[in-house]
């Protein structure tokens, strides 16, 4: 989560008022956290900025100052659940079965912050982000199995928000813009956000919550000064960064809720034919999407944009498509920055912003422009579908390295819990307590 500040190789230091042998190091040979030897500089990201975390004397057991001092990563992570990928599912499923899947919606967003806790834990007590621990951690062959798995998560999520994107910008200019334009817009918008870091971490939080406010409206990592050598700010720190992590879920839960729940609603069992003659009512020039034939009503984003136009009228579907572009939008930049995390932590390889990006979105782009030109709009939202499936492939990958990691870092550093490892899969562990860098 945070760079800590102190020397890597320094040895841990007692927190002030704890008992003596509360941690127990291990010889850093046992040591999977340890920094590669050597004179190899010490990773750091262009997230070097720091927030100060406002010192409580009373010490008080909540504090809203302290809140606000950690808000920001939960809302941050929150993002990868809104998505164009995730809010196409949503429709779909809203329009197929109904309210019947929502108890899955909730299930994956209990087993999402789970995973989030026990990240943030991590990230809190080691200094290190995901991608670090898997390079002190693993050997060279499953180090780079794993950052290409992971890569290519990243690059399929960018084309799901390419095209998120260039549909949204398809439907705002009733079609004056076409897709690959659209799809080309992204390319130069990316490269204009870039810009946003140079302004402080606050100021991009600030644009991420305007962007999560706008879809929350029309659907109805970094760092923190944590000292690690005491045992009450790590505590401290994971509660809050919890805390932030149940708020930004539950607005993601409720974004999400919104889009199931108004398809299904309004589309549950209706028929192509229902919404053809709807829409040659309301005289849209959607109609032709829709063939008058009795088979149940197939939505994807654009087609979930169109329905929502013809029934609701036109204001409703712009509502839509400024929903889909700041999910795209969002969503673009998360990528960009995971990128750029997951690289220098599983290689040790530091990029400029700008070639990284130029990069990925190259790759991500190249196949998503040829269809866009090639081909129509349902085989551009058949591509988004065949990525959901794609994402689903590759999340057990990033489960496994975050659940071996954090197992692996709580053996060798004696934290209580290797001979229950799954409870503190369950979150029932000590890992509150500072682990040496």
């Amino acid at each position: 989560m945070g760079n800590a500040d102190a020397d890597p190789k320094a040895p841990y230091e007692e927190a002030a008022g704890e008992p003596s042998g509360a941690l127990s190091t291990v010889s850093s040979s046992m040591n999977p956290l340890q920094p590669p030897d050597g004179d190899e500089e010490p990773f750091t990201t262009y997230f070097d900025s720091k927030i100060p975390i406002p010192d409580d004397e009373a010490r008080s057991c909540f504090s809203f100052r302290k809140l606000w001092a950690f808000t920001g990563p939960g809302f941050l992570m929150s993002i990868a659940y809104l998505d164009p990928g995730n809010i196409e599912s949503d429709l779909q499923s809203g329009a197929v079965a109904g309210f019947k899947l929502l108890w899955v919606l909730l299930l994956a967003t209990v087993i999402g912050l789970l995973l989030q806790r026990l990240a943030a834990r991590l990230g809190v007590v080691t200094g290190l982000h995901l991608a670090e621990v898997c390079h002190r951690q693993y050997r060279k062959a499953p180090r780079i199995i794993l950052w290409l798995m992971v890569e290519l998560a990243i690059i399929g999520s960018d084309m799901q928000e390419v095209i998120g994107s260039a549909i949204a910008i398809n439907l705002l200019s009733m079609g004056k813009v076409p897709l690959w334009g659209g799809v080309l817009i992204t390319i130069a918008d990316t490269f204009v956000f870039l810009f946003l870091d140079k302004y402080g971490l606050r100021k991009l939080e600030a644009f991420f919550g305007l962007l999560i406010t706008i879809m929350a409206l029309t659907f109805g990592y970094e760092s923190r000064q944590v000292n690690r050598s005491n045992k009450r700010e790590v505590r401290e720190a994971n509660k809050y960064f919890f805390l932030e992590s149940c708020i930004a879920l539950f607005v993601s839960f409720i974004i999400n809720v919104f889009v199931v729940t108004v398809f299904a609603e309004a589309f549950f069992e209706k028929t192509n034919a229902d919404v053809n003659a709807v829409c040659r009512n309301a005289s849209s020039p959607h109609a032709a999407l829709f063939p008058v034939n009795n088979k149940t009503l197939e939505v994807d984003i654009y087609k979930g944009g169109a329905v929502l136009g013809c029934y609701f009228g036109p204001a409703a579907l712009y509502i839509w498509a400024i929903g889909i572009l700041a999910a795209g939008q969002s969503s673009t930049m998360t990528g960009t920055y995971s990128g750029q995390f997951v690289m220098e932590g599983f290689l040790n390889l530091r990029w400029s912003r700008f070639a990284r990006v130029l990069l990925t979105r190259s790759i991500a782009v190249t196949p998503t422009l040829f269809v866009a030109i090639f081909q129509d709009v349902e085989h551009l939202t058949g591509m988004n579908d065949f990525l959901n499936v794609l994402m689903s492939l590759q999340t057990w990958l990033c489960l496994i390295a975050l659940g071996a990691s954090a197992l692996a870092c709580g053996r060798s550093q004696r934290l209580g819990f290797a001979a229950r490892p799954e409870l503190f899969l369950l979150n029932n562990v000590d890992a509150d307590a500072p682990i040496a860098r």
